[in-house]
């Protein structure tokens, strides 16, 4: 009797967690642009849009199929060798709910990091100081 109630306690908590799981969209940065648009890249600014409203704003973020909104994840994926910097022309909207920004990306090394500046992102190694401009 008493294994067959924590069987019953285990999958109920297992079905809590796959609902948790459930609500959390993954949308990728793809590109340094400061707009929204579409136009084959998912700048920041759409990120960010898309996890403040709990829809994807435009047809490139739905592309991602990033899943269902809610506890959402924000990473970067910024193709191309050297320094990417997403220089702003308007302050980012704020984040309005719950949300992770890994500021790592996979093409860098994993000692690369995005920093946040009063006017622009850039990625840099983390054994560096950021320069705010």
């Amino acid at each position: 009797m008493k294994a067959r109630a924590f069987l019953c306690t285990f999958a109920a908590a297992g079905f809590l967690l796959l609902a948790a799981n459930a609500q959390a969209a993954t949308i990728t940065v793809t590109g340094t642009g400061d707009t929204i648009a579409v136009d084959g890249v998912v700048t920041l600014r759409e990120a960010i849009t898309s996890a403040n409203t709990n829809a994807s704003v435009n047809a490139d973020v739905s592309a991602q199929s990033p899943g269902a909104y809610g506890n959402d994840t924000i990473n970067f994926n910024i193709a191309g060798a050297g320094v990417h910097t997403i220089s702003l022309t308007a302050a980012l909207p704020s984040i309005t709910g719950p949300i992770t920004i890994n500021g790592y990306s996979p093409h860098r090394s994993p000692t690369s990091v995005i920093m946040f500046a009063p006017t622009r992102l850039t990625s840099a190694p983390l054994n560096t100081m950021p320069q705010f401009l």
